[in-house]
C-alpha cells in the first residue's frame, strides 16, 4: 500500500503523504514520493504541485529506527534534488511540525505556505546527527545565515511567525485569509490557484537563491553554540562544518554535510541520544481506561516548591486553590507567582494574555474548605512526618470522597502518611523536582494500598502537564533521590579521603553534568537532605555517613541561603574558604580514614560505580519495573548529560566484567554493605 496518494485539481497536481502518525521519512515513503513525482512529472497538464500531508502534522523527519541499520536506497537527497529540480512549480503546504528531513523537504521546494501556527525546526543534532540533504544550507538562503545556523545547531522548533524566520513562509494562510473557505488544504489549493492565475509561480531553486552572509560574528555564535550544547560535541562540528563552507555552492556543502552525517550516526553519542529519545517514547504511559477526570487542583504550601507546583498546573490550564497558614505566607506566594510569570512575560516566552489568564487559575486560601471539592490536593509543605500527617489527616475530613489526596514527599514513607487517612487507597506521591515548573520529571509513588485508578490517574496527568514520569515503590527517597543519595554519598566519602570541593564539582563538570554536586547541595540547601535523614537511624557500618554535611550544617553553613556552605558567596564569583578545608579534614582526622590521591578520571569512576551499584538494587527490590526508568530518572531529574545515555546505557559500554572487578575492589575496601554483591548481567545488556 502506497503512503502517498495523488489526484488532480483543475491544473494543480495534489500530492499527500499518509504514514501516520508524524509522516516520517522512512524508506517506503521516500520510494513512493519519487514514483508519484516521476508520473506526476510525466502529466503535461500539471500547471503547479501542491505538495501537503495528511493528519496533523507535516513530515517531522526521518524513521529514527532506520539509524541503527546501514542506509536504504532511495535516499533523502535524492527526493530533495528531485523536488527542487522538478519542471513545475511545488508548493509546501505546511501545518503542525516540520521537522528536520521534513524542514529539508519544505526548504527544496520552490514555494511554502504555511498555517500561521507551524512549527520549524532542525532537530538532528539532538538525536547526534546532523542535517544530511542540505537543510541548514539552504536555511541559510532563505532566512539568514545567522538564523539558520542557530536553528540547525540548537536543534529547538520556532514558530514560522517568529520575525527572524518570516521569509521561509511566502504566504501564512488562515481562516480569515479566506472566510468563504474551510479547510487548510482548500487554503492552499485557493492560494495556488490565484498565484496562477497571476502568473507568479515559476519553478525556482533554493540552491540557486544569493546568499546573504550579513555581519555574522562566528566567534561569538561559536561560543553560543558551545554553552548550549554542553556535553553533546554535535553542534560544534556541523557549525564548524558550516562555517568551512561559507563560499561553496548548496551541492558541494551538502555533500560535506552528508558525509559528516553518514560518519556520525553509528558514533557512541547519537547511539546514546537515540536510546534517550527511545526510552522517553517506551516509558510515557498508555492511553488510560478512563478519561482523566481532574478539573481543579489544590496545592498545600505557597512556599517555592508550592508556589512551582501551582504554575505547573495553571501552564497547563487547571485551576488552582495555593492553600497557606497564614494571609502574609499567602500573600508573599501569590506575589512570587505574579513576578515569575511577568517576567516570563517580559522575556517573550508567553504572552500578556497567557500571562493574566495563568495567573487569574491560581486563587489563594487559608481555609480547607476551600479544597473540599478539587480533584486532587498535592501537599507540598515541610519534610516531617507530623506535619504531612496532620495535614492528609485534615484534608481526609474536608475533601469529598473522590478526591486524590498526594503528597510531593522527598523521602518519607507514603504507607505512614496514608494511614492518618481513612482512605489510604486515594493517597499517591507526586514527587516533583525543583523547580517544578520547569524540571520535567515527576516520581508518581504508588503506596502498598494506592488504588490502581489512582496511579494511572497520576500517569494520565503527568502527560497533561508534559512531564516524563516514572511510576516508582516505597523506600527511603523512593528511586530517584534514594540512587542521589548514594551518588551524594560516594562525594561525601571523597572529600574525607582527600578530594577536594574544586575537584569534585569539576570533574563532574567536566563528565558532563549540569552543576557540580556540591554546588547543587549549596543552592538546594545542606539541611534539606540532612534533615530528612536525621528522621532515620545513622547506618553504623558507614561512619563517614554524610559527616561532611552534618559538620557543615552544625557550623551554620547551609549554602547559598546563609551566603555560606561548600562554598563562600561574599563575592561575585564563590570561592572555598579555609574553614570548609579545615572541617573537612577535622571530620576524616576524627574517623581515621587514609588519604588518597583523586584526578578527574578517579572521581568520575567512583561516582558511576555508585550509580549503577544503587541503581541495580533498586530494580531488584522492584522499586522500579523497567530499567530504563534509571536513565531517565538521572536524564531528567539530575542533569545526568544526555549524550551519555544515563548510567545504564554506560554500563552497557562499559562491560559487566569491567564494571564487577572495580565494584569488588571498592567492595573490600569498603565493606559488602556499602558495595554488595550484585548479578549484574539482569540487568544490563551485553552484546
Amino acid at each position: 500500500m502506497s503512503l502517498v496518494n495523488t489526484r488532480m485539481v483543475g491544473q494543480i497536481a495534489v500530492l499527500e503523504i499518509n504514514s501516520p502518525p508524524v509522516n516520517a521519512l522512512s524508506v517506503q515513503l521516500r520510494s513512493d514520493m519519487l514514483k508519484a513525482l516521476t508520473t506526476i512529472a510525466e502529466n503535461t497538464d500539471v500547471a503547479a504541485l501542491l505538495l501537503h500531508c495528511a493528519g496533523s502534522t507535516f513530515i517531522c523527519g526521518a524513521d529514527i529506527r532506520e539509524f541503527d541499520a546501514e542506509p536504504l536506497s532511495p535516499h533523502l537527497p535524492e527526493v530533495i534534488a528531485r523536488l527542487e529540480n522538478f519542471p513545475v512549480p511545488v508548493v509546501a503546504l505546511l501545518h503542525g511540525h516540520v521537522l528536520g528531513g521534513g524542514l529539508e523537504v519544505a526548504a527544496a521546494c520552490h514555494y511554502r505556505i504555511a498555517d500561521p501556527q507551524t512549527n520549524i525546526g532542525l532537530p538532528e543534532v539532538s538525536l547526534g546527527v546532523v542535517p544530511g540533504a542540505g537543510g541548514a544550507q539552504r536555511m541559510m538562503r532563505l532566512v539568514g545565515v545567522e538564523n539558520a545556523v542557530q536553528l540547525a545547531t540548537s536543534g529547538r522548533a520556532v514558530k514560522v511567525t517568529q520575525p527572524e524566520y518570516n521569509a521561509f513562509c511566502d504566504a501564512l494562510l488562515s481562516d480569515t485569509s479566506f472566510s468563504h473557505l474551510e479547510g487548510l488544504l482548500a487554503l492552499g489549493l485557493h492560494w495556488v490557484e490565484l498565484a496562477l492565475q497571476k502568473g507568479e509561480l515559476v519553478p525556482r531553486a533554493t540552491a540557486n537563491m544569493a546568499l546573504d552572509q550579513g555581519e555574522v560574528d562566528w566567534e561569538a555564535l561559536t561560543a553560543k553554540v558551545a554553552r548550549s550544547a554542553k556535553s553533546n560535541p554535535v553542534p560544534n562540528k556541523l557549525l564548524a562544518q558550516l562555517q568551512r563552507d561559507l563560499c561553496l555552492s548548496v551541492q558541494e556543502s551538502e555533500s560535506h554535510t552528508r558525509h559528516l552525517f553518514l560518519e556520525l550516526r553509528q558514533s557512541l553519542v547519537a547511539k546514546a541520544l537515540r536510546h534517550a529519545f527511545f526510552l522517553e517514547k517506551k516509558l510515557q504511559a498508555p492511553r488510560g481506561k478512563q478519561p482523566l477526570r481532574i478539573d481543579q487542583v489544590g496545592v498545600i504550601g505557597a512556599g517555592t516548591m508550592g508556589g512551582a507546583i501551582a504554575i505547573c498546573f495553571a501552564d497547563a490550564g487547571f485551576k488552582v486553590v495555593l492553600l497557606e497558614q497564614s494571609e502574609q505566607a499567602l500573600s508573599a506566594g501569590l506575589e512570587r507567582i505574579k513576578v515569575q510569570y511577568q517576567g516570563s512575560c517580559d522575556k517573550g516566552r508567553i504572552t500578556q494574555q497567557q500571562c493574566d489568564v495563568r495567573i487569574s487559575l491560581i486563587n489563594g486560601s487559608c481555609d480547607y474548605s476551600d479544597v473540599a471539592d478539587v480533584d486532587l490536593v498535592i501537599e507540598a509543605a515541610f519534610e516531617s512526618m507530623e506535619v504531612k500527617q496532620s495535614i492528609f489527616a485534615k484534608l481526609d475530613e474536608v475533601c469529598k470522597k473522590s478526591s486524590i489526596l498526594a503528597t510531593n514527599t522527598s523521602y518519607l514513607d507514603i504507607n505512614l502518611i496514608a494511614q492518618a487517612t481513612a482512605r489510604p487507597e486515594s493517597v499517591v506521591g507526586m514527587h516533583f523536582f525543583s523547580p517544578a515548573n520547569i524540571m520535567k520529571l515527576l516520581e508518581i509513588v504508588n503506596a502498598d494500598q494506592t488504588a490502581p485508578a489512582v496511579v494511572e490517574a497520576m500517569q494520565q496527568l503527568a502527560k497533561k502537564l508534559r512531564k516524563q514520569a516514572v511510576t516508582v515503590g516505597v523506600c527511603f527517597g523512593f528511586a530517584a533521590n534514594r540512587m542521589y543519595s548514594r551518588y551524594g554519598r560516594e562525594i561525601q566519602q571523597m572529600l574525607l579521603e582527600g578530594a577536594s570541593v574544586e575537584q569534585i564539582d569539576n570533574a563532574m563538570l567536566d563528565f558532563g553534568m549540569a552543576m557540580g554536586p556540591l554546588a547543587v547541595l549549596d543552592l538546594s540547601g545542606i539541611d534539606i537532605g540532612h534533615n530528612a535523614r536525621a528522621q532515620y537511624p545513622q547506618p553504623e557500618y558507614d561512619p563517614g555517613y554524610f559527616k561532611v554535611s552534618t559538620a557543615l550544617v552544625n557550623a551554620g553553613r547551609l549554602g547559598r541561603k546563609t551566603g555560606l556552605g561548600f562554598y563562600n558567596y561574599s563575592t561575585a564569583k564563590p570561592t572555598v574558604d579555609q574553614e570548609v578545608v579545615v572541617l573537612i579534614k577535622k571530620v576524616g582526622d576524627e574517623l581515621g580514614i587514609t588519604q588518597q590521591h583523586f584526578n578527574t578520571e578517579s572521581i568520575q569512576q567512583r561516582t558511576f560505580l555508585a550509580m549503577i551499584s544503587e541503581a541495580a538494587q533498586v530494580i531488584e527490590e522492584g522499586i522500579v519495573s523497567e530499567k530504563e526508568a534509571i536513565d531517565l530518572i538521572w536524564l531528567h531529574g539530575y542533569g545526568f548529560p544526555r549524550a551519555k545515555g544515563g548510567p545504564m546505557f554506560m554500563a552497557e559500554q562499559y562491560g559487566i566484567a569491567s564494571l564487577q572487578a572495580k565494584m569488588e575492589k571498592m567492595r573490600e575496601l569498603q565493606g559488602e554493605k556499602i558495595w554488595p554483591s550484585l548479578e549484574l548481567a539482569q540487568y544490563i545488556n551485553q552484546d
